[in-house]
């Protein structure tokens, strides 16, 4: 059962993703961990571990503190989250 504050991390976490134009299937892969656990967390379905949280939160370039409060705003522009991520997932491919 979902509560009120995974439901918000999740939404939080699905923004975060989709602003920066990253997949579940990517982020799940940059975590290594199934996509359906990533679609779950996002639901609110599951909760979601604080080393994936902090993990996600450095990712994206987004305070810890502010995924875990209430208040929503983006802190790096889209293009360079985006470029960050690409770059982070190429380099954990060739490892």
């Amino acid at each position: 059962m979902a509560t009120k504050n995974m439901t918000n991390i999740g939404e939080k976490i699905k923004r975060l993703r989709e602003t920066a134009k990253v997949t579940q299937t990517q982020l799940a892969e940059f975590l290594s961990i199934d996509q359906s656990l990533i679609s779950k967390i996002e639901k609110g379905e599951r909760s979601i571990s604080s080393d994936m949280l902090s993990n996600i939160a450095t990712l994206f370039c987004y305070p810890l503190s502010k995924l875990l409060t209430e208040r929503w705003r983006m802190v790096l522009p889209t293009s360079i989250m985006r470029r960050w991520f690409i770059s982070l997932l190429k380099r954990k491919r060739t490892m």
